[in-house]
């Protein structure tokens, strides 16, 4: 362990120099490119003059050469003159990045299956055994997975399917699926009760029939009542002799009619709520369509905002290391009374910058306001968002610029650019 993290170090610490050599020379064409000579105080050099320029730094970087290749060319007319050095310039950036890449591979990180080795021991193991276990047990998975297969099937068809097939059927059709007792059996017993009362009245004495149904309806049994109250006085013969078995009858017949209007009333309760009992055996159903449809739907943003989340993120890490290196330059040069950015410095704000120019080609561009997808939802954007964030990029390139300038113009983009508050 010991081993790895003094190798990882000294790899790191490669790195790092070559990163510092990369970005030196890159804040040095930076300035070239910019103002045309490495002195301010120079006139605009020519093509040949910039050009030798530039080789001229790149061979001051390349410890490998002792001289130009620009000093064995033979001076001709411009054009030619220009195309050689434009030659040899392309031969030397060829030269560089071979080395550089040869460095960086030298100090790559270990191949999948040096890092893996371990891992795939352990896999491999444990699938044998766990393949040996499998196989002793096939009935047992075999019936783990029929069950798991019926009881899907019977919670998507009993909880899901039929709730909300109910539920159709009611606001669709009016059909009523809560139903304790139909209207047209509690009639046939209410007449079955009134045709008993009315014939046990008629035998003593009472023939208004129409009095007899009315006092019915309202719920009178005093015909049968004073008879019944009679009968009980000798209840052993008039069960026999009498008619106190067929009042005894009637009342039951009574108590059936007054059972079924209960039910009555409680079924019209149900059916003025039913439509709330079915909505609440659809939970269920609705909870599942809801799970499924936020996993489509992310899966739907993520392709429609292109991982515009995670360029978000990548953005935010890229200016707060921008951020974090203008701080550390303005201390230094307000120590040394300089305040402009080293060539160093310079070479890594163009690398940190080139991020986010890559990153920069997710944000949308249109003419009217727009919208990114962020870690926390999707944030508003103002238009014309990629052209004004690419020109805040040029800004913080810019050599001219001091530290404290380009600082302000990273205060400027959190102020102005809403997915990166």
């Amino acid at each position: 362990m010991s081993l790895t993290q003094r190798e990882i170090r000294f790899k790191i610490s490669k790195l790092v120099g070559a990163q510092n050599k990369i970005a030196a020379m890159i804040g040095m064409l930076s300035q070239v490119s910019t103002d045309g000579s490495l002195s301010p105080n120079q006139s605009p050099p020519t093509m040949e003059i910039a050009i030798t320029q530039i080789v001229d730094i790149l061979r001051s970087m390349d410890s490998s050469e002792s001289m130009s290749d620009i000093d064995v060319l033979t001076p001709q007319s411009g054009t030619v003159y220009t195309a050689q050095l434009a030659g040899r310039l392309a031969e030397r950036i060829q030269t560089i990045s071979t080395r550089f890449t040869h460095q960086l591979y030298r100090c790559r990180r270990p191949s999948l299956v040096e890092r893996s080795w371990i891992l795939a021991i352990v896999l491999t193991v444990g699938v044998r055994h766990l393949s040996s276990y499998i196989a002793g047990h096939q009935d047992d998975f075999k019936e783990w997975i029929r069950d798991g297969a019926v009881t899907l099937q019977n919670y998507i068809s009993q909880y899901i399917l039929e709730p909300l097939r109910s539920a159709y059927e009611t606001i669709r059709y009016g059909k009523h699926t809560y139903a304790v007792v139909t209207e047209e059996s509690l009639l046939s017993d209410f007449r079955s009760l009134e045709d008993m009362v009315v014939g046990f009245a008629r035998r003593f004495g009472n023939i208004d029939a129409a009095d007899v149904r009315r006092r019915v309806e309202a719920g009178d049994l005093s015909d049968v009542m004073s008879v019944y109250a009679r009968e009980m006085q000798k209840p052993f013969k008039n069960a026999v002799f009498g008619d106190l078995v067929e009042a005894m009858l009637i009342q039951v017949q009574k108590v059936k009619v007054d059972v079924g209007q209960t039910m009555a009333a409680l079924d019209k309760l149900l059916k003025s709520n039913e439509l709330n009992f079915l909505l609440l055996s659809t939970v269920p159903a609705t909870f599942s369509l809801y799970v499924t449809g936020q996993w489509l739907l992310s899966k739907v943003s993520w392709w429609v905002g292109g991982g515009s989340r995670f360029t978000v993120s990548s953005i935010r890490v890229v200016m707060r290391d921008i951020d974090r290196l203008l701080n550390t330059k303005s201390r230094k040069s307000v120590q040394s009374g300089d305040l402009n950015a080293d060539v160093v410095t310079q070479g890594q704000l163009i690398c940190y910058t080139h991020y986010l120019r890559h990153h920069a080609q997710l944000l949308p561009n249109a003419g009217s306001s727009g919208r990114i997808k962020t870690a926390s939802g999707w944030v508003y954007t103002m238009p014309h968002t990629r052209s004004m964030f690419l020109q805040d990029i040029r800004d913080i390139e810019s050599a001219s610029f001091t530290s404290t300038q380009k600082r302000n113009v990273l205060e400027r983009m959190y102020r102005s650019f809403s997915f990166l508050k």
